[in-house]
């Protein structure tokens, strides 16, 4: 099958997913992910292993919040699902992204980003703003000074800017085939963007003039950091498809 089978088998997962523990039904839940799915517990500052861990997590939980979680978006990479998350916890609610790693079409992995002070924030606003102003036509080298020297960045499909970029120089040679492709009309509006230590996520839209049109799509962005320097960018569409002929 091709990656948009793929990407609706992993949509449909995790919205019955989501149904699952809203209801409590938490055998329905557990046997979505892999039996040594990785889970974060919040409140221990920890990571929880296997579907045993997370059942007596969830119903700790169960006995002491009542939580919703009604998923609002998915943004889609190779391996990565983005989901914005509005979440209800008591009388308490907010935005958060839950960040999955599949295996296949089975979740293996869970992040949760929803800080809106954090350090990480700040780096991520310093590439933004030089990444930017490089798309304009600006100079290059404040940009290349925020990447770390092993960087890599992940871009999924079929189109002429998809690839796995290694390495300082070749992600900045995608920087700058996205920005000549786009003549420089190349802009990205971040409409969310929400921290962890592990890095940040943002929830963007983007617009250039694209083969004579004016074209805009929504992308998910993952950004980890390694000694203050950006070490790796994961984006994620969220239509793939439209995505594809965009940057065809």
């Amino acid at each position: 099958m091709g990656p948009m089978d793929l990407h609706e088998r992993r949509a449909d997962t995790l919205r019955r997913g989501y149904a699952a523990f809203n209801r409590r039904d938490v055998e329905a839940a557990l046997s979505l992910f892999d039996p040594q799915i990785e889970w974060p517990d919040m409140l221990a500052g920890r990571t929880l292993r296997g579907r045993d861990e997370v059942r007596a997590y969830w119903l700790a939980q169960f006995e002491q919040f009542r939580s919703v979680a009604e998923p609002r978006g998915i943004g889609f990479g190779e391996e990565l699902a983005a989901v914005l998350v509005d979440q209800a916890v008591n009388n308490r609610s907010g935005k958060v992204v839950h960040l999955w790693t599949f295996d296949g079409d089975v979740p293996v992995r869970m992040e949760v980003f929803g800080e809106r002070e954090h350090p990480n924030l700040k780096r991520f606003e310093r590439f933004h703003e030089a990444q930017g102003a490089m798309y304009a036509g600006g100079t290059e080298e404040p940009l290349a000074e925020l990447l770390a020297e092993g960087a890599e960045w992940r871009v999924p499909g079929h189109n002429a800017i998809a690839g796995h970029y290694r390495g300082r120089e070749e992600v900045l040679g995608y920087f700058r085939r996205r920005r000549d492709l786009a003549g420089r009309t190349f802009r990205i509006e971040v409409r969310e963007r929400l921290a962890a230590d592990a890095g940040v996520v943002t929830l963007a839209t983007g617009e250039a003039e694209l083969g004579g049109a004016a074209e805009r799509w929504g992308t998910a962005g993952v950004y980890r950091f390694a000694g203050g320097s950006l070490s790796g960018g994961w984006l994620l569409p969220t239509d793939q498809a439209a995505f594809d002929r965009i940057w065809s």
